[in-house]
């Protein structure tokens, strides 16, 4: 069996994804972004989950991208998730 292997991590993409996987709790309007809705469908490798329990295996990605998540969840427990999902 093939495994991949993805770099990158967007969490809390939003309508400007910008990861080999992008994950968002949010789909279509919503009052935490813009009026763009959010369309998974259009968004490469789109994840629909809570950024607090992310469904990744541990060091699993070079890079984890945050720009907008933060001030939604505490910072704390993504902090702690994201430390998880990057290769040391």
């Amino acid at each position: 069996m093939h495994e991949v292997h993805f770099k990158t991590l967007d969490v809390g993409c939003g309508t400007n994804p910008m990861g080999d996987v992008n994950v968002d709790l949010h789909i279509g309007v919503s009052e935490h972004r813009d009026t763009k809705p959010l369309k998974p469908r259009e968004i490469p490798n789109f994840v629909l989950c809570d950024a607090c329990y992310l469904p990744f295996r541990d060091n699993g990605f070079e890079k984890v991208f945050c720009k907008d998540a933060l001030e939604h969840v505490g910072k704390k427990s993504l902090r702690e998730q994201i430390l998880l999902l990057i290769k040391p």
